[in-house]
């Protein structure tokens, strides 16, 4: 029948075929009403003819809609019109598993147990809610394009495998995966789906099924009768783990399979984890019961062959005799024999009636209770001993044997055996910080207790030896209990041995640390002993062992230059020279006729360059150009000399202006006043802060007062500084792993300041600071010192804290010149977790992680993927992959979030799932926690609709987020829970998530030490989308802080 372009119920349009199987057509239709494509599956004509089969149909279809999971194709709708029996289902786009089989041939073992796990998931929910498929094959199940596997066809096999025998003599399914027990037409329960579960898994794998023939017939036989080769016999890529679950879920018995899905779910996550291990348990058969026959003799082998040669009586002779006669007789033999039998039969079973009883389940019950209980179905109660067991309390049933199954019936006085339980067993934590390995895990295996490695570097704890135990020693802990050790690696860094370097050049020395990847700082001082360019000294002797990285100082002998210069001599600003007299007045003499005395106009000068005469020569005392040339190597002491007097060096400095008398008349001569300017220099070392008066007198000679000048002048010698920490710290947090870190600024208006760090008022004598250059800071913050006087302004204070006392610091920064205290910063160093970390996605572009791991970044939570708030499709993110592998390469810790825009339970399922199956797919472990990101889509903030998550009640976004995390928690990773302040408060329901999740706040203070008021606790605090961090593309990121050790 072609019912394309029809529309059924008024509401599905059909549009096109998509596909056939042997009970149905499957188009692809349209939900006028959700405006959705759906899949409609209508079953073929020859199944509608049975009405038994059409009732059956319905119910289990009926029941098939009612389960609600990430791995099962949801249906939407079931119903009839016009003879029309149809199902309305989720439209998958993918492949089968069957397809990606024949395409691929065996796939690979770790995406075949995660499809196993999700397969095993779909039916544990349908399991529980009393559904089993009856027909688990590759077709069945749909591989989408994001790796999410959907199981498919739940009821319909149920209904056809219970009706269609009988109604056409058949059974309709692919043998080549049918339980023994469905080959026989016998009865079939959830063990049946774990065996055909099975038998996916070794096609998965090997590519092939484990039995086929040429006829269904025979392939049924082998189901029943032959053992499958061991799949890792046919591919040795398979680890051990997973040959014995595959095995384990084949057993012909069905007692002897897993006897649930989630037990068979259990395994298939312990394979991920430890795939080589041995921790497939084989379910116990042994019912209890004991049968005793005697031994067969050769004697009794040879009477029953004698037996069968009885000599020919007269009878015989007479029937071969008479054949026709003979053929009468044993008609009426036949129905004597037939009737005697049922009397006799009938009066065996009157006599000694044993009924068939079912076994109940004990587990659980009392041995009071287990007796009571047996007693009811007349059977014994038998008890085989006690033991210790974490699941049961102490006094009740723990294991049965024969076990409980359903329709699993034992004669009536039959023996049923029991263990009880003495409860969880209680063991004491052995001391193992400062054992080996080794020993550590010798000793908690002795106490029953398992051990979790946990490296670490460390420079004071060799290799190899326990550095701490999480668990306290001599505390109680229950028997197989995991204790987290951790373990020292070393340094963690490479280290070298300091060569010698003395003597060499400073190119030479260099290229030598630095080929040791050693940091080399150079200093320099004269020698004159040794040649120019030679290294004098190393920070660290010659044959010590030290890490790559270590910075080495070498001093470099730098012998000063011989320098030449010229400097000119003013003779005339120096001596004040002389006047020169009119012409007219040259040869004057007194009234008396004496001579006039005569002007000196020459003396000797002399200039020395520390004892050497470099000038000595008679000058004419008017001259003001006189120059000569001096050497000498650094600075030199120029001295001058008139007429063998060293010239003043008084703190008046006075000078010549040759113009001043002409301009201010009135007031003497060039004679009088040679020398008018004056400078005056008074060096105030010796001075006190403060006003102090300065007066200025101009005197004769003899005494006489001819002017005074008074001024007051304020001396402030207060140094001026800044001391800046960039956090602006009240705490920092350390622990073993993380030094105690704080960096800054400072700015002094002296020279030779420096820092002191105190640890509970202790001075931390050891090397801890590293300053540094920054070329803009002085021109930024002015009025606090020059260049000069700050030629590094830059620190780092970086602690180690391998050896501080695991407890809270006083701790103190003291900005110091000389014995004087400029500044000082007090806080407390806080002993405890505080990560510090980034979130990032394909926003952000293409990250440096190289450059962010120097930026002291622990962690990282990375975007692996979204889902459309429109189309509803997973997006994995552009740079995910990338981002997970270069982080973690660089030593950072990763985690992943999802951006949710699930709408219902089961997409929250879907889209755990996906994350999952990508982790595993490409390979990638991680350190931190699975979150999802639960926040609006912003479509309104552009002007568009709602996203398709945005109205969401508060219950059901809670719901998503349980479904969401209780998946990720069971897959075997961490969930966790990521929205801002105000969706914690008002749009979900925190207090019900917080119990079981952990929380991821957001809430923007842009401050790190300034912290959010939200009242609830967190594991996760995003403080800021304005960071700056190195290596990041965008010009801004988020920055996180996490207070648990994951």
């Amino acid at each position: 029948m072609d019912i394309i372009g029809r529309t059924i119920a008024n509401r599905y349009e059909i549009i096109s075929k998509t596909g056939v199987g042997g009970m149905a057509t499957v188009y692809v239709a349209r939900d006028k009403v959700l405006n959705r494509d759906v899949a409609v599956k209508v079953l073929k004509d020859e199944f509608t003819t049975d009405d038994e089969f059409v009732k059956r149909f319905n119910s289990e279809a009926q029941a098939a809609a009612s389960l609600t999971h990430a791995n099962i194709v949801s249906i939407y709708d079931v119903g009839n019109e016009d003879g029309i029996y149809y199902i309305v289902m989720e439209l998958v786009r993918g492949k089968t598993l069957k397809q990606i089989i024949n395409e691929e041939g065996a796939l690979p073992w770790k995406w075949s147990v995660n499809i196993a796990g999700q397969i095993a998931s779909a039916l544990e929910m349908a399991h529980k809610n009393n559904i089993v498929h009856r027909d688990i094959k590759p077709h069945n199940i749909i591989i989408t394009e994001d790796g999410v596997a959907k199981v498919t066809d739940f009821g319909i096999a149920k209904a056809v495998s219970n009706s269609t025998i009988t109604a056409f003599g058949t059974t309709i399914g692919s043998v080549h995966y049918f339980s023994p027990e469905q080959a026989k037409g016998g009865y079939t329960d959830a063990k049946s789906d774990i065996y055909s579960l099975g038998v996916v898994m070794y096609e998965m794998l090997t590519g092939k099924v484990p039995f086929d023939a040429d006829t269904s017939v025979s392939v049924a036989l082998k189901h029943m009768q032959e053992d499958p080769v061991p799949p890792m016999e046919i591919n040795p890529n398979i680890p051990k783990a997973v040959n014995d679950i595959i095995l384990k879920a084949m057993q012909k018995e069905p007692m002897a399979r897993y006897q649930t899905a989630t037990a068979m779910l259990r395994d298939l996550a312990q394979a991920l984890k430890n795939p080589d291990g041995e921790f497939v348990e084989k379910e116990d058969l042994d019912d209890g019961l004991t049968r005793r026959m005697d031994a067969i003799t050769d004697d009794m082998a040879k009477n029953a062959k004698s037996s069968n040669k009885k000599k020919k009586n007269k009878v015989a002779i007479f029937f071969e005799n008479h054949p026709k006669t003979r053929v009468l007789a044993i008609i009426a033999l036949c129905l004597i024999i037939f009737a005697g039998s049922i009397a006799i039969t009938s009066a065996i079973l009157n006599a000694n009636s044993v009924k068939d009883v079912q076994i109940p389940n004990l587990v659980g019950r009392t041995e009071a209770e287990a007796k009571a209980e047996l007693a009811k179905y007349k059977l014994v109660y038998e008890k085989s001993g006690e033991d210790y067991n974490s699941e049961v309390e102490a006094g009740k049933v723990f294991e049965q044997n024969p076990v409980y199954s359903d329709n699993y019936k034992v004669k009536e006085k039959s023996t049923v055996s029991v263990k009880i339980s003495k409860g969880t067993e209680q063991t004491t934590v052995p001391k193992v910080a400062g054992m080996t390995y080794e020993g550590a895990v010798a000793a908690l295996e002795k106490n029953k207790l398992k051990a979790e490695k946990i490296e670490e570097t460390s420079k004071t704890i060799k290799e190899g030896i326990v550095i701490s135990q999480e668990t306290d020693a001599n505390t109680t802990a229950n028997a197989g209990d995991t204790v987290k050790i951790h373990v020292s690696i070393g340094t963690g860094v490479n280290q070298v041995v300091m060569p010698n370097v003395l003597g060499k050049t400073e190119a030479d020395a260099k290229s030598a640390l630095e080929a040791k990847n050693l940091v080399v700082k150079v200093e320099y001082k004269e020698n004159t002993d040794k040649e120019n360019g030679e290294v004098l000294e190393q920070s660290i002797k010659s044959g010590e062992n030290i890490d790559e990285g270590t910075e080495v100082t070498i001093t470099v002998n730098k012998l000063a230059e011989m320098k030449e210069a010229t400097i000119t001599i003013n003779v005339k600003s120096l001596t004040g020279g002389y006047e020169v007299p009119d012409k007219e007045n040259t040869n004057t003499t007194n009234t008396t006729g004496s001579s006039s005395s005569t002007t000196v106009k020459e003396k000797k000068l002399t200039v020395k360059v520390g004892e050497d005469k470099v000038y000595d020569k008679k000058v004419d005392l008017n001259s003001t150009n006189i120059q000569t040339k001096i050497s000498g190597k650094g600075t030199v002491t120029v001295k001058v000399y008139v007429d063998d007097k060293e010239l003043s060096k008084d703190n008046i400095k006075y000078s010549y202006k040759y113009d001043l008398i002409s301009i201010v008349k009135g007031y003497g001569t060039y004679k009088e006043n040679p020398t008018p300017m004056f400078d005056i220099n008074i060096p105030t070392k010796n001075m006190t802060n403060g006003k102090h008066t300065i007066k200025i007198q101009l005197v004769l000679e003899d005494g006489t007062l001819l002017e005074s000048v008074t001024s007051t002048v304020t001396i402030d010698k207060t140094i001026k500084s800044v001391l800046n920490v960039d956090t602006n710290l009240k705490a920092v947090v350390f622990n073993e792993a993380k030094n105690i870190y704080i960096s800054g600024w400072k700015l002094a208006t002296e020279a030779n300041t420096k820092l002191e760090v105190y640890i509970d008022d202790k001075k931390i004598e050891k090397n801890c600071i590293k300053y540094s250059y920054k070329y803009d800071l002085i021109s930024i913050v002015k009025g606090y010192g020059t260049y000069e006087e700050n030629p590094t302004p830059m620190f780092e204070i970086d602690i180690p804290t391998e050896n501080l006392a695991k407890k809270n610091h006083k701790m103190k920064i003291r900005f110091m010149y000389g014995d004087t205290v400029l500044k000082n910063v007090e806080f407390t160093a806080i002993y405890g977790n505080r990560y510090k970390g980034i979130d990032v996605s394909e926003k952000n572009g293409l990250v440096d992680w190289g450059s962010v791991a120097t930026a002291r970044i622990d962690f990282a939570m990375i975007r692996i993927g979204y889902r459309g708030y429109r189309g509803a499709t997973l997006v994995l993110d552009k740079q995910a992959l990338y981002n997970l592998k270069e982080a973690k390469a660089n030593g950072i810790k990763v985690g992943v979030y999802f951006v949710t825009q699930a709408i219902n339970l089961d997409e929250a399922r879907e889209e755990a799932l996906w994350v999952v199956s990508q982790l595993h797919q490409n390979g990638i472990k991680l350190d931190y926690p699975i979150a999802i990101d639960v926040e609006d889509s912003g479509a309104r903030k552009q002007g568009n609709l709602p996203g398709r998550a945005d109205l969401l009640d508060s219950d059901t976004r809670t719901m998503i987020c349980k479904g969401f995390c209780d998946v990720i928690r069971y897959q075997g990773f961490v969930p966790t829970i990521y929205s801002s302040k105000s969706w914690f408060e008002s749009k979900l329901n925190y207090s019900e998530l917080s119990k079981y999740y952990d929380i991821w706040l957001a809430h923007y203070t842009d401050d790190e030490n300034k912290l959010t008021d939200f009242s609830g606790k967190y594991h996760m605090w995003q403080y800021t989308s304005q960071g700056k961090i190195n290596g990041i593309a965008s010009e801004f990121v988020d920055i996180d802080i996490c207070y648990k050790k994951y």
